[in-house]
């Protein structure tokens, strides 16, 4: 039964070669968008999700465009009165913590109580922001 079904499938291939190549082509380009794009969005939605209270957590990033660079920079990071700002400025901030990661620098070198270690592609965390208020002071 399977046999005859493959056999009438490849004589109709056969007898329509530019009809059946159309319809390949579209199915295995149709197939492969929805698989690149359900990888894209489950990528995406399951970031962060390990941490207890995922759907309150919140990322700053910043895009630096350079006019000399060919690459324009994506960075996780912003600068460090910006969490400060946020959390002086917005009472739904319950914390906030700045990220570093030197632009340039391949290997950062991190003390772990007496350990001494290099980290590759690490960042460098402060989650212990400063209470007092940071706010923009003019020059009278």
């Amino acid at each position: 039964m399977l046999s005859n079904f493959l056999k009438i499938a490849l004589r109709n291939l056969r007898s329509n070669k530019p009809f059946s190549l159309i319809n390949i082509l579209g199915l295995t380009i149709g197939t492969a968008s929805c698989l690149y794009i359900f990888l894209y969005v489950q990528e995406h939605k399951g970031y962060d999700t390990h941490h207890r209270d995922a759907d309150n957590l919140y990322r700053i990033v910043s895009d630096l465009y350079l006019p000399n660079e060919q690459e324009d920079m994506h960075m996780a990071t912003c600068s460090p009165p910006i969490p400060i700002g946020m959390k002086t400025d917005f009472p739904e901030v319950e914390a906030a913590a700045r990220l570093c990661s030197p632009p340039g620098v391949e290997q950062n070198l991190i003390r772990v109580g007496d350990r001494v270690l290099y980290e590759k592609k690490g960042y460098y965390v402060d989650s212990r922001l400063p209470t007092e208020d940071f706010r923009l002071r003019t020059a009278d």
